[in-house]
């Protein structure tokens, strides 16, 4: 693993390519006759009292700044947004603690997925009490309309968040080498329980704190410099145990390893594939793979880590 670490950060490979909608339309209707003028006002009252409650989506929870969940969770602010839902940044109304609260989407699959994310996050977190090892907690769980909810501590943004907002700045090698550290001890733990994370990439490691860095001039996200380089892995909505199904096609594009655009059995090594396509990104501000066809993914993967290693690697998955 460590060889392979190193071979991914000897390549000499410059790739940039960074790629950087909601309207609402009211319609009015105007009406001549009494009656109309009356079923106006109705709709009106109606209208007023739907906006004391939070909107749906295509299965999503549209929170809003006073929205509550559970009639415990004050919404604050929206924290991110993905496919699987929406997180909030929440605070107790009678403890006054602050959290962060995933919102599943309100369908079927993202809730069935969200139930194994939750007895996964719980098995983990029983093992990490002491929250030494730099991976999400889980507080509590609950269901609030339909949508399973899950309270995590609050953390800073993203590493991908704060590259994005330097300009994609490389990070400095000091602090690579301690996100790496502690990248390792994160996935020692898990591969050391049969789990595999299986979606590793710099959206899903957050800086610990949300005070991690500094602006030098107040309102100029640039000039931004860190102050702590701790950091919490998260996401665990893909995770598998050694003994659970394991899909065909996971991890994000640009961090998949190759026996699985392949199509071959593979394990907990794709998570150290993923971590030294992300170290490859830290270090030089560009992705490793910009690519989004798998035959130019392997055509890449060949051209810079090496047709030798490339290779042995695919037949060991084969094999494996």
């Amino acid at each position: 693993m460590a060889s392979a670490l190193r071979k991914l950060f000897d390549v000499n490979f410059a790739y940039s390519s960074h790629s950087s909608c909601f309207q609402l339309r009211l319609q009015r209707s105007s009406g001549k006759t009494k009656s109309t003028k009356i079923q106006q006002q109705n709709q009106q009252v109606n209208s007023m009292a739907e906006k004391t409650k939070p909107e749906k989506k295509q299965g999503h929870f549209e929170g809003h700044v006073g929205d509550f969940l559970a009639q415990t969770w004050s919404v604050e602010r929206e924290l991110g947004a993905g496919t699987f839902g929406k997180v909030y940044h929440c605070k107790n109304v009678e403890s006054g603690v602050n959290c962060a609260i995933k919102v599943i989407r309100n369908i079927p699959r993202y809730t069935a997925a969200a139930k194994i994310e939750i007895s996964i996050l719980k098995s983990l977190t029983r093992k990490n009490q002491s929250g030494f090892i730099p991976i999400v907690q889980l507080c509590q769980q609950f269901i609030f309309d339909g949508h399973v909810c899950l309270v995590f501590p609050v953390h800073g943004i993203s590493t991908y968040d704060y590259m994005k907002s330097v300009g994609y700045k490389p990070y400095k090698l000091n602090t690579i080498k301690s996100f790496c550290s502690q990248l390792l001890s994160a996935l020692q733990f898990l591969h050391s329980h049969q789990c595999t994370h299986t979606d590793i990439k710099p959206e899903n490691i957050l800086f610990k704190s949300e005070r991690a860095f500094i602006e030098s001039i107040p309102g100029d996200p640039k000039s931004r410099r860190l102050l702590s380089s701790e950091i919490i892995v998260i996401d665990f909505g893909s995770a598998v145990f050694e003994s659970d199904h394991h899909s065909k096609t996971v991890s994000t594009r640009h961090y998949r390893a190759p026996e699985i655009i392949y199509g071959q059995s593979w394990n907990k090594q794709i998570d150290i594939w993923s971590l030294g396509c992300m170290l490859f990104e830290y270090y030089t501000g560009d992705t490793m793979f910009e690519t989004h066809e798998d035959l130019e993914h392997l055509a890449i993967m060949e051209r810079y880590i090496g047709k030798k290693y490339f290779v042995v690697r695919k037949n060991h998955a084969a094999n494996g």
